[in-house]
């Protein structure tokens, strides 16, 4: 049993129409009533549901819960009263919104000397506000405020009456208070919710408490479980809501919030948010209370109407017909605010809609073109007895339940996209049913590829790009005639020629299609030798390279190369990049006319490695201006070409030869031939200039040349025995002469130093015997200070030689006495020498 769609009558004053509640698994309903049965009581309250049942036992499954709903918000409305949100703004006093749901209005109600804080609505429909003074009840007639309680510390933020008319406040703080029914002065905690405050109020609709709570400035939306007291069991945080929501309202079970700015609606539980109405003042709104919120009905169902009336044996939420087709219950209808129960009377109709089933209409077509169908073709196979049916076409299910944009031209429907799917209503008048039609378009297409070429003395096969019923070939000639069965679905042909191939599928479709083979004669090309020069019988070489030296043999063909001719036959390893090879190695190469032939010969290439000329050369060379130098290699190559040679050497009778005679500075090139293969090295002749002695470095006894010039130098001490080593020891006192000279000895350089002899004792008496204080040697560097002191530190000497230094003992034309004196040489070298002298003075 499936049922679809339920609908409501109430006849209080009015004829009432519910919602659908339940659908199918395919997501559209298949079958739904279309209208209930109209009870005219005018004396008892009667509603009517009426459920399309698809499995047509007369028996489905009613669910109550949306029945609840609409009855909730008819008894709330047939108080008589307009839907209104009281709302308390700030430092201007009491407002209200009449006709909050339909069409909202702004209504000023009282005025208040001082800031309201919230406002709340009991039972009785009694306004309360919160000040500063604590809890005010409100005449709203008069507009006279009676204090009638005080608030907990810092909770009169929040504020609202439940449905057993308990007030509960909130502030700055995570706890709630509740004051029991008429208890203002009594308050205890209610709940601590450890974190966060109270934004808004505490609303009840239906089984829950619906609570605004602030957590780190967000708002959120708490749902809280009660229990038969209203106390609490636990909570859902919903998620967020509108930011500085500081109260919420109930009315006729929707729930709105209020901020400062403005007054929304809460769809739950989806929180979709709808803003009703602006605040056009000057001052924030801040609290907010139902005018109906804290009024509540108990619904129940029973079998008998004396249950009804008792309270007894209620029913589930679900209930399973037990009568097929029709059944009367009875719902209980309790005012838990006056203490009134009402009984009504609900009809439960169970009808079949029509039986129908899916199915299919076909259309030849080719390619991605759609057909165009007769859709009422379809119906004979979806309803057998079309009697008092009306009929009508649509392209979603949406359109189809909603009776809007049906298909004006179902004779003729055009198809949008493949398999479309149109969606058929059959109305009886009583319980629609739906189905489909899939609009099935046998588009197929048929290729044979592009046109076909073969080589000479081969076959090649034609065949479709997809299975058909039926095949019929036309086009072929001779032995291909006789080899091929003209209804198979592929010929294989040794001719050129235009064949043609007429299919059949689906209901009665066919296609044609041809296609043109052509003959494509073999390339003709020959078995190639490849040269190369190196040093070693292996080489690397791209195969790029290869096939550049085959370009040039034929530019118009294509080539591949592989190792052996099963790769080339099956194309597979074809040989790139670099490829290492050794003499006498063969490679098979794949000529094509184009590349994309599948007609080829093999051919081979071979490789011939030839070794590269190589010889002992020296890439610089010096030469003594004035002199000549000879190059030469080794006479044991086919043939020899100089270059770069200058006027008198150019001259030379044989520039082919292996040597040749130079007299100029210069670079000059030597291409050397030997069996195809050459080789080309250069040689840089320079002058060569004489060696320059910088300086010699003394140490005592030993000395060292230090020289700049064209390496490699040889060195001496005394012009005759010559070395690589520019250093000498265990040097006589004295003077002494440095040489170096160039490897071409284009010239040799001298350098004089001393090795220094110091006395250290003088007696200047004019005997001619130790009269002076003389250094020898010491004039071979100019430059050189030299001082004396006294044991005092007296300066007595301070001179800078230039030739030959001597001191008499005297300071200032005067004998010192008999004493030790101090000298200090520093030798321009960097060398310093320190000591004493004795001057001894007879008088």
């Amino acid at each position: 049993m499936k049922n679809t769609y339920l609908y409501f009558i109430l006849f209080i004053a009015i004829i009432f129409n519910a919602q659908p509640v339940e659908s199918d698994s395919h997501g559209f309903n298949n079958s739904q009533p279309t209208t209930s049965s109209e009870i005219n009581n005018t004396t008892d309250q009667v509603w009517s549901i009426t459920v399309c049942d698809d499995d047509f036992d007369g028996i489905t499954t009613f669910t109550f819960d949306e029945i609840v709903a609409q009855l909730n918000e008819e008894f709330q409305d047939s108080t008589g009263a307009e839907d209104e949100v009281w709302i308390a703004n700030s430092y201007n006093g009491i407002i209200k919104i009449e006709n909050v749901s339909t069409n909202p209005n702004r209504v000023f109600v009282c005025d208040y000397s001082d800031s309201l804080y919230e406002i709340a609505i009991n039972q009785d429909m009694t306004v309360f506000v919160s000040t500063r003074n604590g809890l005010h009840s409100v005449n709203t007639e008069t507009c006279a405020y009676t204090r009638v309680g005080s608030l907990p510390e810092t909770s009169n933020l929040a504020m609202s009456f439940d449905t057993q008319n308990n007030l509960y406040v909130g502030g700055r703080h995570s706890k709630v208070y509740r004051a029991d029914a008429g208890q203002f002065d009594d308050y205890y905690v209610w709940h601590d919710f450890g974190a966060g405050s109270s934004g808004g109020d505490f609303v009840v609709i239906g089984e829950y408490m619906y609570i605004a709570w602030a957590i780190n400035y967000d708002n959120y939306l708490y749902k809280v479980t009660l229990d038969d007291d209203n106390q609490y069991v636990s909570h859902e945080n919903l998620g967020m809501i509108d930011d500085q929501t500081f109260g919420l309202a109930a009315e006729n079970g929707i729930l709105y919030g209020v901020t400062p700015d403005y007054l929304y609606s809460i769809d739950l539980p989806s929180l979709n948010t709808q803003r009703i109405i602006q605040n056009s003042s000057t001052t924030p709104w801040w609290g907010a209370a139902g005018l109906h919120e804290a009024i509540s009905y108990d619904f129940s169902f029973h079998l008998t109407q004396e249950q009804a009336q008792n309270g007894s044996n209620p029913l589930d939420s679900t209930f399973s017909n037990t009568v097929p087709n029709y059944q009367q219950i009875f719902i209980r209808i309790y005012n838990e605010t006056t203490d009134e129960t009402e009984v009504i009377a609900l009809d439960l109709n169970v009808v079949t809609p029509p039986e129908t089933q899916a199915t299919s209409l076909y259309q030849c077509s080719t390619g991605n073109e759609l057909g165009v169908y007769d859709l009422t073709n379809a119906i004979p196979n979806m309803l057998n007895d079309t009697t008092g049916v009306n009929i009508s076409y649509y392209t979603s299910m949406n359109d189809a339940e909603n009776q809007s944009n049906p298909i004006n031209n179902p004779t003729s429907f055009q198809a949008t996209s493949e398999d479309q799917l149109i969606y058929v209503r059959f109305a009886n008048g009583e319980c629609d049913s739906f189905n489909t039609i899939t609009l099935q378009n046998d588009a197929e297409t048929l290729d044979l590829g592009s046109d076909l070429s073969f080589c000479e003395g081969q076959s090649v096969t034609i065949s479709p790009n997809a299975s058909f019923d039926s095949y019929e070939w036309s086009g072929l000639q001779g032995e291909d005639l006789v080899n091929n069965d003209i209804n198979s679905s592929e010929i294989t042909v040794t001719q050129a020629g235009t064949y043609t191939l007429t299919v059949s599928y689906g209901n009665n479709c066919t296609l044609t299609e041809q296609i043109t083979v052509s003959a494509e004669s073999l390339p003709v090309f020959t078995d190639q030798v490849l040269s190369f020069c190196s040093d070693s019988q292996n080489i690397s070489v791209s195969s790029a390279e290869l096939i550049s030296s085959l370009n040039d043999v034929n530019p118009a063909l294509n080539y591949t190369l592989f190792n052996s001719e099963t790769d080339a036959n099956n194309g597979m390893n074809q040989l790139s990049g670099n490829l290492n090879l050794s003499n006498q190695q063969n490679l098979i190469v794949k000529v094509k006319n184009n590349a994309n032939s599948d007609c080829f010969t093999l051919n081979e290439l071979s490789i011939n490695i030839n070794p590269t000329p190589d010889f002992d050369w020296t890439e610089n060379l010096s030469l003594c201006q004035g002199e000549s130098l000879r190059i030469s290699v080794p006479n044991s190559f086919v043939s020899y070409q100089w270059s770069g040679l200058q006027n008198v050497d150019a001259e030379q009778n044989d520039l082919n030869s292996n040597e040749v005679e130079i007299t100029q500075a210069g670079t000059y090139t030597l291409e050397v031939f030997n069996d195809n293969c050459s080789v080309q090295k250069q040689v840089t002749v320079t002058y060569e200039e004489a060696a320059t002695i910088q300086s010699v470095s003394i140490n005592g006894n030993d000395a060292s040349i230090i020289a700049t010039g064209i390496p490699p130098l040889e060195y001496s001490f005394d012009g005759q025995n010559w070395s690589s080593n520019p250093n000498a020891t265990d040097l006589p006192i004295g003077e002494h002469t440095a040489y170096v000279r160039g490897e071409n000895v284009c010239g040799i350089t001298e350098f004089n130093f001393a090795l220094f002899s110091f006395t250290n004792v003088i007696t200047p008496n004019n005997d001619g015997l130790n009269d002076t204080w003389y250094v020898k040697g010491l004039e071979a560097y100019p430059g050189t200070s030299v001082k004396i002191f006294d044991r005092y530190g007296k300066l007595l000497v301070d001179k800078t030689i230039d030739g030959s230094f001597e001191w008499d003992g005297t300071h200032n034309g005067k004998k010192l006495p008999t004493d030790s004196y101090w000298y200090l040489i520093e030798v321009v070298d960097g060398r310093k020498y320190s000591g004493h002298i004795t001057v001894k003075n007879y008088r």
